[in-house]
């Protein structure tokens, strides 16, 4: 070992040169290394998850997407779809958020007209209201 350290004291820039080019022929392939992140990448050809990723794609026009998920033991309440609302609200206003989709925004699939109804015009105050609220949403396929 002492012979190295000699060697290295007695010739510091060859010794240099030598390590810079060695580096050089180890990094040069690391040029043409491209990274790929997309999920589509990730699964096999045959998969199922990636078929269902597929039809998330085209139903969202993007993969670029995120989902926020609130844990409730009942949505179908004032205070969850309040908080469900504030959420939605909040996280439009993050740069960078194109378009936010929740229960309390989303458009009413079985309404027939030009104009979208929401899915929800206004959260119910009455158990009623909030009964019938889950009633049309248990009918809906979404």
């Amino acid at each position: 070992m002492e012979r190295l350290y000699t060697l290295i004291v007695d010739i510091p820039k060859q010794i240099l040169v030598v390590l810079l080019v060695v580096t050089g022929l180890f990094a040069y392939p690391a040029l043409s290394v491209r990274l790929d992140s997309s999920v589509d990448s990730l699964l096999p050809g045959n998969d199922p998850e990636r078929h269902y990723y597929a039809g998330v794609r085209q139903v969202f026009d993007s993969d670029e997407l995120g989902i926020v998920g609130l844990i409730a033991d009942n949505v179908y309440t004032q205070e969850v779809l309040h908080k469900i609302k504030r959420l939605a609200q909040a996280i439009a206003q993050v740069e960078g958020v194109e378009k936010v989709l929740s229960l309390t925004n989303a458009p009413d699939p079985a309404a027939s007209s030009v104009k979208q109804i929401p899915l929800i015009s206004e959260i119910p105050t009455t158990p009623a209201a909030l009964a019938a609220v889950q009633a049309k949403l248990a009918d809906q396929p979404i």
